[in-house]
């Protein structure tokens, strides 16, 4: 028997979300010798689960594991999930509560994995955004053709060192697209410390580590939905988050660099993203007291708070984006 343990944090404020999520697991057409475990992990949402999970018939091979915790954050809630598996499951895929996956998602990745591979991804929409995310990642076709090894149609397998490369740069999957073995996430962890941006990518890439095998597929097998999303959309300037989300960027790359085994150009790669997005913090600091005339944003004092390296890089910062800006020697990002 093949085990399969699908973990769903869920936060949400609509109703209907996570119902929508659990049909379209119950609607996977997984083989007759495959057990399917759906641990839903409550994160204090302000919908409870239980009128989204009534009427719905989970039998075997479903067998449904509700566990409810306060509110810590999708991180929190992913990795209660993880201590939540079972010994006897052989894959572990993750499914965000508002992402709904189509019927062959977990047959077309089961079927991949058991050919050797131990890590597996596909492409995905976003409703209102994109129909591909790997066309919306202009180059990652490119990248496959150099890099990848046509399997049967639509799937291919990746040379890793290659995929780290490109992966660390452009976050060309979602995690409701993976399914990969459970023994190479024995010893990874989402890192709480990142509550609004990079958890997940810094997890894949931990987890890719310990892999010996990729495959992706070029089918959209997974819709992202529109359900609460604290990191999408924050890049514009008109949010009033963007100042959030650059501090969550700064804050994730500093993890990235303490946890995974880079190599020199990837070294250098962080270290200039990390001066990147801390110029882009700056400048969006003095945008906002410009605007505002308020000195010190609550996302400017909470990084004073939690970055120890704060008054190393940030006086620096906002000298540069103050006298190279109106030269038009410094561009930032979001422009």
């Amino acid at each position: 028997m093949t085990k399969v343990s699908i973990i769903i944090p869920y936060y949400q404020r609509e109703e209907g979300i996570l119902r929508r999520a659990l049909a379209s697991v119950l609607a996977q057409q997984v083989a007759s010798d495959v057990r399917v475990e759906v641990i839903v992990v409550d994160d204090g949402s302000p919908i409870p689960p239980q009128g989204e999970i009534e009427g719905l018939v989970f039998v075997p091979p479903f067998h449904l594991n509700l566990i409810t915790q306060p509110n810590g954050g999708v991180a929190a809630a992913r990795n209660t999930g993880l201590r939540a598996v079972s010994e006897d499951t052989t894959y572990i895929s993750f499914l965000d509560s508002d992402d709904i996956w189509d019927p062959q998602h977990l047959p077309t990745a089961l079927a991949a994995l058991e050919q050797g591979y131990d890590f597996y991804f596909c492409d995905n929409k976003r409703v209102g955004h994109h129909e591909s995310n790997f066309k919306s990642a202009a180059d990652y076709f490119a990248f496959i053709a150099e890099n990848g090894r046509l399997i049967r149609e639509g799937l291919y397998e990746i040379e890793k060192k290659a995929f780290v490369d490109y992966f660390l740069r452009k976050f060309v999957t979602q995690i409701s697209t993976v399914v990969c073995c459970r023994k190479n996430t024995l010893d990874v962890t989402f890192s709480p410390l990142l509550r609004m941006a990079g958890e997940d990518r810094l997890f894949l890439l931990q987890v890719i580590g310990h892999s010996q095998r990729l495959c992706c597929n070029t089918q959209g097998l997974v819709v992202c939905g529109e359900g609460v999303n604290i990191c999408n959309g924050r890049y514009d300037w008109s949010d009033s988050g963007h100042l959030i989300r650059y501090a969550a960027e700064i804050r994730a790359l500093y993890e990235f660099k303490k946890n995974l085994k880079l190599s020199p150009d990837n070294q250098n790669y962080l270290l200039a993203e990390t001066k990147s997005i801390q110029r882009d913090f700056a400048f969006l600091t003095v945008r906002y007291f410009l605007k505002y005339r308020e000195k010190w944003p609550q996302e400017l004092r909470t990084m004073v708070r939690q970055d120890p390296t704060f008054w190393r890089w940030y006086p620096m910062c906002v000298l540069y984006v103050m006298v190279l800006y109106p030269l038009r020697l410094y561009k930032p990002q979001s422009e």
